[in-house]
C-alpha cells in the first residue's frame, strides 16, 4: 500500500514537470517562457551575441538545433537556425512592402559582353511603392552562360519609386545568354545578357580587323589584345590579336586596328631548323615552315616559339598590311620595339613578287632603335633608304618574295628575317654589311667571332666608319641565339597582317 502511495505521488509530480511553464518576473506564464512583468516591464531579452553564426554550437553534439536564434554582430540583425542552415538577416526584409514592385525589364542595360574576352557593364533595376526600407548588398551570378557577377553595394530603398544600379563583370564562359535573379526586400525580377561570340571557337572570325570593327573603335576596346578564333567553322585556328586604338597607334607606330598573328619564330627555332646558313629557309614564301604548331582543339596551347599558320590558309592574307617585329617577349604586343617594320598594303605577306617589280609604297619602322625608312622607286625594284633622317643608299635593291625584303651585301643589301647566306642575314646598326659579314644583329648573333672588319662608310654620310671585332660570317657554325632572352629562345620575329 505505501508502495502505491509513492508511485502515484512521483507520477503527479512528474506531471507537473512536464505541463508547466515557466515564468520569470511573472506568477501567471503565458506560455511554455513568459519573460515579463505583466505590462510594466521596461527590459528587454539580450539574445545571444556573436560575429558569426557559424561558432555557436550544441552542447549535445551535432549542428546547432532548428529554432536556434542568435544576434549576429556582423551584420547587425537577428538570425534563426532552420533546415536549410542559418536564415539571412531578420526584421530587415521580412517580407516584401505591401504594394512593393521590383521590375528588372525596364531598367538600362550597357556595356558589350564577349564570350571569353573580360567585359563589364551596367543593369539598372526599378522599384515602386518602396518604404525605406534597408536592403543587404547584392551579390548574383550568372547561369546559362556563366562566368558574370551582378553587383551592388547594401542600401537603403527610397520611399516611393527609385532604382538600384548593378555592375556587371567578369569573362563569360561562352556565347549565348546569362541569366540573373535579383532579388531585393522580399520581391524578385530577372533580367538576362547576350553574350557576343565573334572569335570564340563556337563562332570564329574571319580577321582580329574583323574583331576590332564589331566590338572596337578608335577611342575605346572592349575586345583587347589575347587569343582569339581566326577562320572560318570547318577551318578555324587560335591565334593572337593585337588590338590598337588611337593612343596605342600613335605611341607604337601602327594603324588603328586589328592585327592577327600569322607568323612567330625564335631563334631557338631557328638554331633547332639550321636555318642561318641556307639561302630563302626562313621566309615567308618557305612552305617547310608552314603548319608550324597550329591549334585547332578548343584548349590547345599556342607556341610562341615555332608557329606559322598552314598553307592554304596564307593566300587568304594577300593585299594586307603587315607589321614585323623583333621581341623578347611574344605575348606582349604592346611593347615599345627596338626593331620592327611597318609594310604598306600589298601582297609583299604572299611572297609575291608584285610589290617587288611594280608596287610603291615606304617601309617604316626601327632598325636598332634607329628610325629606319624605304621608299620603293615606281616600277622597279629599288628604292632610298634612310635611318634617323640621314640618306644611307639610294637605288638600293629591294627584294621579297623568298627573299622577304633584303638590301644586296655591296650596296647594303637588307632582310628584316634571316634566310642565311649571299648577306641575306640581317645586318648590324646602321644596315653595314660588306662580303657577307656581319654583326650586331637583332635575330641571331655571332657565336664565332672569326675576324675584325671596317665596313664602307653609308653613301649618304652621317655616321663614322665603324670597325667590327665580333664579325662572323653567316653560317649554321657561327650563327646563333641571343642567351638569356626569352627563356632560351632568345627574340622572336613576328609577322602580323590587318
Amino acid at each position: 500500500m505505501k508502495n502505491r502511495k509513492n508511485y502515484l505521488l512521483l507520477m503527479i509530480f512528474f506531471m507537473n514537470i512536464l505541463f508547466s511553464q515557466v515564468g520569470i518576473g511573472t506568477a501567471n506564464p503565458r506560455g511554455a517562457l513568459d519573460i515579463n512583468k505583466e505590462t510594466t516591464n521596461n527590459m528587454g531579452l539580450v539574445l545571444p551575441t556573436n560575429s558569426d553564426p557559424g561558432n555557436l554550437i550544441n552542447p549535445m553534439g551535432g549542428n546547432v538545433a532548428i529554432g536556434t536564434i542568435m544576434y549576429d554582430s556582423t551584420l547587425s540583425c537577428v538570425r534563426v537556425y532552420k533546415s536549410s542552415g542559418w536564415s539571412k538577416c531578420l526584421c530587415d526584409q521580412c517580407g516584401p512592402t505591401p504594394g512593393f514592385t521590383l521590375d528588372c525589364s525596364t531598367g538600362a542595360l550597357s556595356g558589350t559582353f564577349i564570350a571569353g574576352v573580360p567585359s563589364t557593364g551596367t543593369k539598372t533595376i526599378n522599384y515602386t511603392n518602396a518604404s525605406g526600407q534597408p536592403y543587404n548588398a547584392i551579390s548574383v551570378t550568372s547561369t546559362g552562360v556563366t562566368g558574370l557577377t551582378a553587383t551592388a553595394p547594401a542600401g537603403t530603398l527610397a520611399n516611393g519609386s527609385g532604382n538600384i544600379s548593378l555592375t556587371v563583370s567578369g569573362t563569360p564562359s561562352g556565347s549565348g545568354i546569362a541569366s540573373f535573379v535579383v532579388s531585393v526586400a522580399g520581391e524578385s525580377c530577372s533580367f538576362t545578357i547576350n553574350v557576343n561570340g565573334e572569335g570564340t571557337f563556337d563562332n570564329p572570325s574571319v580577321s582580329c580587323q574583323s574583331i576590332f570593327d564589331k566590338y572596337n573603335s578608335s577611342g575605346i576596346l572592349v575586345a583587347n589584345d589575347g587569343e582569339y578564333w581566326i577562320g572560318t567553322a570547318t577551318n578555324k585556328y587560335k591565334t593572337r590579336c593585337d588590338m590598337v586604338d588611337a593612343a596605342e597607334a600613335a605611341a607604337l607606330d601602327k594603324e588603328v586596328g586589328g592585327y592577327t598573328l600569322l607568323w612567330s619564330y625564335s631563334e631557338g627555332t631557328a638554331t633547332k631548323d639550321n636555318a642561318w646558313g641556307t639561302n630563302g629557309t626562313v621566309s615567308w614564301g618557305a612552305t617547310t615552315l608552314d603548319n608550324r604548331n597550329v591549334v585547332k582543339v578548343q584548349n590547345g596551347t599556342m607556341n610562341y616559339n615555332n608557329f606559322r599558320i598552314e598553307t592554304t590558309e596564307k593566300a587568304r592574307w594577300t593585299g594586307k598590311v603587315t607589321r614585323q617585329t623583333f621581341t623578347d617577349e611574344p605575348t606582349n604586343s604592346n611593347k615599345d620595339l627596338n626593331t620592327y617594320l611597318n609594310y604598306p598594303k600589298s601582297d609583299i605577306v604572299n611572297g609575291g613578287l608584285n610589290f617587288r617589280l611594280v608596287g610603291s609604297g615606304t617601309v617604316t619602322g626601327k632598325y636598332l632603335g634607329g628610325v629606319t625608312s624605304l621608299t620603293k622607286n615606281a616600277g622597279d625594284d629599288r628604292g632610298t633608304l634612310t635611318i634617323d633622317n640621314v640618306m644611307i643608299k639610294n637605288n638600293i635593291y629591294f627584294y621579297n618574295g623568298d627573299y622577304n625584303t633584303h638590301w644586296d651585301i655591296t650596296d647594303y643589301r637588307y632582310s628584316p628575317t634571316i634566310n642565311g647566306g649571299n648577306g641575306a642575314i640581317i645586318s648590324n646598326w646602321p644596315l653595314w654589311v660588306v662580303g657577307e659579314w656581319t654583326s650586331e644583329m637583332p635575330f641571331g648573333r655571332c657565336i664565332n667571332g672569326l675576324t675584325s672588319y671596317t665596313p664602307l662608310a653609308p653613301q649618304g654620310g652621317g655616321y663614322p666608319v665603324k670597325t667590327f671585332t665580333d664579325a662572323c660570317l653567316p653560317n649554321n657554325a657561327n650563327i646563333g641565339r641571343h642567351p638569356g632572352i626569352n627563356g632560351t629562345e632568345g627574340y622572336v620575329m613576328q609577322w602580323w597582317a590587318k
